[in-house]
């Protein structure tokens, strides 16, 4: 898909850096920044929402990989796997598909070779995301319509009641 000429592919993916953590090279990083804080299962489903069927149900289906365990074999989760996390969270909120967030994480384990794989999709999730938002608008002011009509009807009742 070719990227929309309204937007360097630059600007797109400083955007994308900026705004999904973990945007990046999941397997770079791992092995450039020290992880000093470990987060427990019930300390990531406070910050991020998800529940430990969906943190579990990640690491089955390879969303989510190499969790580590303490001596207890309990699994506690890096700094890094939470700001995979992050992202995870933000694309399901925006309403990508599982598969297509199952996809961006193969892309991601491979590195930067596949950045312009992993761009495209998310410009295809971006479109569809922009075509859900112009659909919401309409449907908004559909709305926004019929509440001013019953606002005007209530008023006209109103006032002949008091006449």
């Amino acid at each position: 898909m070719p990227v929309p000429s309204y937007r360097s592919p630059v600007v797109i993916c400083q955007s994308l850096t900026s705004v999904l953590p973990g945007a990046g090279s999941r397997s770079s990083r791992r092995h450039t920044e020290p992880v000093t804080e470990y987060f427990t299962p019930a300390q990531v489903v406070d910050r991020l929402g998800f529940s430990h069927d969906t943190l579990r149900y990640y690491e089955r289906i390879g969303v989510l990989e190499h969790i580590s365990r303490d001596r207890g074999g309990r699994r506690r989760f890096s700094t890094a796997d939470v700001e995979w996390l992050e992202a995870v969270r933000y694309l399901r909120d925006t309403g990508m598909p599982l598969d297509e967030i199952r996809r961006y994480s193969q892309l991601a384990k491979d590195g930067d070779r596949t950045a312009t794989a992993r761009l495209e999709l998310l410009l295809c999730h971006e479109k569809r995301v922009s075509d859900h938002i112009a659909h919401l608008n309409r449907q908004h002011e559909q709305l926004r319509q019929k509440i001013g009509w019953y606002r005007e009807h209530l008023a006209r009742q109103a006032a002949r009641d008091h006449s």
